[in-house]
């Protein structure tokens, strides 16, 4: 089984860190399979981390020039050149130790892929869209089939996106018709994943004694919820819904100011994961349910029925530009944790969703 994982997902991970992408290609391993590293995917992914660290860089650099302005002393020094450089050099050794170890193979681009890639965008065939756009899309993806073709006859291959706009069918769990097609015409068969998460799911260890009460009776709650108050605090409040309907269309959810209520629970699935270095690692679901007092900003106004002018004047009074409103979240969450002979270690918070 080969794996071909698209620019988003590494982008998402850019160092091969989290759970997720050590399970991908522990499995790989394990199985003798390859995870395969297209031209045009590492092309992009190289991009986008040069304009990220850049732009996190220059941020830093004028945060901490912007605050020496204002008389904050004992400042530390920070070079976003110097600090890109070194950021830069540091992934790309890292990549590099993913090819050499083989955890990753690169596949090359060929010249006959582009020409039928302009093809399609001249024709509209998928994943470009009517438009012609979503080039790139279809670069990968007739790279995908040339590489299937060369490869193992007769071997299932994998194809990981969360681009499920251009890749997925309406179940956003398969292959969208077109693209089933090509890969028919071409006599091969392909398991489309919208995240690594869905691929992993599927191919987890099975333990009998791990179950959830086995990991209820040992979790240590209080360390997760802690866990999870400091990550709403940083993370995105679009999580979040105005509790009064009287302000639902007029403000959004910004910045977490107090956290007033956190439950989490621990629900089913766990997935289990049994790596080659024997230590074995579990993914386990919670359920959150969060009342917060939030900094909401204006969106918009309502309909006033007085004149145009006295309606501005009393608009910041009742409607000011922001405002702290009473929010609500229910949501799912993946967290990682270590077993260490009867006993588990929380690891991380791997990812927060709104349900």
């Amino acid at each position: 089984m080969d794996i071909v994982i698209d620019a988003n997902v590494i982008i998402a991970d850019p160092w091969f860190r989290s759970q997720r992408m050590r399970v991908l290609l522990d499995f790989a391993e394990k199985r003798f399979s390859q995870v395969l590293l297209l031209e045009p995917v590492e092309m992009e992914v190289r991009a986008h981390f040069k304009r990220e660290v850049t732009a996190r860089g220059n941020s830093i650099e004028a945060a901490i020039k912007n605050a020496e302005r204002i008389g904050i002393r004992d400042t530390p020094e920070f070079d976003a050149k110097e600090v890109f450089k070194c950021t830069f050099t540091a992934w790309e050794e890292n990549l590099e130790k993913l090819v050499r170890s083989r955890r990753l193979f690169r596949i090359p681009l060929e010249a006959s892929v582009l020409h039928e890639a302009m093809q399609r965008a001249t024709e509209r065939i998928p994943p470009c869209t009517e438009s012609g756009k979503e080039l790139r899309d279809t670069i990968i993806w007739l790279l995908f089939i040339e590489t299937c073709k060369k490869r193992r006859h007769g071997e299932q291959y994998v194809f990981i996106s969360q681009n499920t706009k251009d890749f997925a069918a309406p179940d956003k769990t398969s292959l969208r018709q077109e693209l089933a097609g090509d890969l028919a015409q071409n006599g091969l068969t392909a398991l489309y994943y919208p995240s690594p998460e869905a691929f992993n799911k599927e191919h987890a260890e099975r333990f009998e004694h791990i179950n959830l009460e086995w990991v209820q009776a040992r979790v240590n709650l209080d360390e997760i919820v802690n866990s999870v108050r400091e990550r709403l605090k940083e993370d995105r409040s679009s999580y979040f819904r105005i509790s009064d309907s009287d302000y639902r269309n007029y403000y959004e959810p910004r910045f977490v100011e107090n956290i007033r209520h956190l439950n989490v629970e621990i629900t089913d699935p766990v997935y289990i994961w049994d790596f080659d270095d024997r230590t074995i690692e579990l993914s386990i679901g919670c359920s959150i349910d969060v009342k917060a007092s939030v900094e909401c900003g204006r969106i918009n106004a309502p309909r006033s029925t007085t004149f145009y002018s006295d309606y501005y004047d009393d608009l910041d009074d009742d409607f000011p530009s922001t405002r702290v409103l009473n929010c609500y979240a229910e949501l799912s969450a993946d967290i990682s944790a270590t077993v260490s002979g009867d006993s588990l270690e929380f690891t991380n918070i791997e990812a927060i969703y709104p349900i």
